[in-house]
């Protein structure tokens, strides 16, 4: 049982294409990892009361969500104001 020539570079190149393609998903889910996970940090500390952001045990979810955040930063920029310049 011998195998051809032709058939062992087939092989070899159906295995460094899927060799290939492994290691571009592993860096493409290594780069999503570092732009996404700064970002879904700061969204979920921005539903957070003070308690929480001081809490030690929240890390990532927090206990008593809250939108007063997002209410106070919309009051304090005048965001009608600043849209309408």
């Amino acid at each position: 049982m011998t195998i051809s020539i032709d058939k062992k570079n087939k092989i070899t190149k159906k295995t460094a294409a899927i060799v290939l393609s492994v290691l571009r998903l592993i860096l493409l889910a290594g780069v999503s990892f570092v732009i996404l996970y700064p970002l879904a940090t700061k969204i979920l500390t921005s539903f957070k009361t003070v308690e929480d952001v001081y809490d030690m045990s929240v890390h990532y979810i927090p206990k008593n969500w809250t939108l007063n955040n997002y209410i106070r930063a919309w009051n304090f920029l005048e965001i009608p104001k600043l849209a309408f310049n």
